[in-house]
């Protein structure tokens, strides 16, 4: 177990007497009796009073006294003996009464008035002479150690229990400023402040790191997030609400965590929200602005490979490196197919256009359930109906290239076909020319 630090009472009542703030008057003039410290205030300034006393072998009294009530010291306890002797301090606080609910304002009004005196063996108390006043800060322009823990704010106690604290901040409104005095050119000089909640009344209980000289907070934690909210472990790996993370950033959540992308219209783009997520039913993307739709999911369970994007935008399905713009590979014994569906009955054609220089061409299923190909540069198609006829566009002048076996319909009703380079009437009243 760690050793705790503890400090003397009376080391650590010097240390919190020399941060008290400076004086504008005195509360009261001290008196010396033959058994003890009597205190007479100098003006009525309402509410109550506060005397602590530290002393040897970590003697440490603190009586309460009402308004009006002068604050006395005995130097003899209870049952009539004599206080150890030794060197005392002491410090007279006024606790002035709260007008409104901000408990700051109060603490920063309260006064405070602080001295020392030794008690001799006995009782009675050294040279008056020796009584002084030591509520004037204290300014040390050598090093300061303390072998020990320490304690800076109004609340600090001189009978305070660190445990393992070696530093303790203590009041209802808790600073830490890093006050840069740099003034040299091309020296960094920001400022910086640590803060521990908010001062008025309503706000958040939270910790912040300041940028002081920007009044800009980037960093907050506020008062009862999760153990490992943020986690940076060995290798700079970024755990949320994960103390062992795996990669560059890992986060751990109960139910479908994410991260959300959003574009707030602060750049005058217009405002839009996605969510990258997943759970134990898909990985998904979510457009958040648009109804939280899903545009984009991806099943548990997905083969290798089942979609690949090489390098010159060819994209296989299943395939690792596809031989061409689209690539659907299959290693089981199932039919490797491609379906495309319009689920609207009212859909006049679903189908596929293809393009380039030579020309445009289409496939389509009609609504009727005809399968026709088009060719999109003269609109002409065959057609195979769902009764299984075929249906060739009527055309006016014989094609120019005559291969064997090729078939057109004349305008003049004939059915053509071609045989040694000849077209020739297969049916029909018309001509072949």
């Amino acid at each position: 177990m760690k050793k705790q630090h503890l400090i003397p009472t009376a080391i650590l009542g010097t240390f919190l007497l020399a941060t008290s703030p400076v004086m504008a008057s005195s509360l009261a003039d001290v008196n010396i009796s033959s058994a003890g410290v009597d205190f007479q205030l100098t003006s009525n300034f309402g509410g109550s009073y506060t005397l602590t006393v530290s002393g040897p072998d970590d003697y440490h009294s603190q009586q309460d006294f009402a308004a009006g009530e002068a604050p006395y010291f005995s130097t003899f306890d209870k049952a009539g003996q004599a206080l150890a002797a030794g060197s005392y301090t002491w410090t007279l606080t006024h606790n002035p009464v709260a007008s409104d609910d901000r408990e700051i304002a109060v603490k920063r009004e309260a006064q405070r008035q602080s001295g020392a005196f030794t008690i001799q063996a006995g009782g009675s108390i050294a040279n008056p002479n020796l009584i002084e006043n030591l509520d004037k800060a204290q300014v040390y322009t050598t090093d300061l150690i303390t072998q020990g823990s320490a304690c800076i704010g109004f609340d600090c106690e001189t009978s305070e229990s660190f445990s393992f604290d070696t530093f303790r901040l203590k009041e209802s409104n808790l600073r830490l400023h890093f006050d840069d005095t740099s003034a040299s050119a091309n020296f960094p000089s920001n400022d910086w402040r640590l803060i521990a909640n908010g001062s008025n009344n309503g706000d958040a209980s939270y910790f912040v790191i300041e940028d002081a000289t920007a009044s800009a907070r980037p960093f907050t934690v506020e008062a009862g997030a999760p153990n490992h909210t943020a986690y940076v472990d060995s290798e700079g790996r970024l755990g949320v609400v994960q103390a062992d993370p795996a990669v560059g950033i890992h986060h751990t959540d109960g139910n479908s965590p994410a991260l959300r992308l959003e574009q707030d219209g602060s750049d005058g783009f217009q405002s839009q929200t996605w969510d990258i997520s997943g759970n134990e039913t898909n990985f998904f993307f979510r457009d958040v602005t648009n109804s939280s739709k899903i545009p984009f999911k991806i099943r548990p369970g997905a083969a290798d490979d089942a979609i690949f994007v090489a390098a010159s935008g060819d994209i296989g399905f299943n395939k690792e490196g596809p031989s061409d713009e689209l690539h659907i590979r299959r290693t089981d014994d199932s039919s490797t197919k491609i379906l495309i569906e319009n689920a609207n009955a009212g859909a006049e054609t679903v189908g596929v256009d293809m393009t380039s220089a030579a020309g445009s061409y289409s496939m389509r299923v009609t609504n009727a359930g005809d399968f026709a190909l088009r060719n999109l540069t003269t609109a002409n198609n065959v057609t195979f109906t769902a009764a299984a006829a075929m249906v060739l566009p009527a055309i006016d002048t014989a094609p120019s290239s005559c291969s064997n076996g090729s078939l057109y319909h004349d305008s003049s009703e004939a059915l053509c076909a071609c045989f040694g380079g000849t077209w020739t009437r297969i049916s029909g009243t018309g001509s072949c020319v």
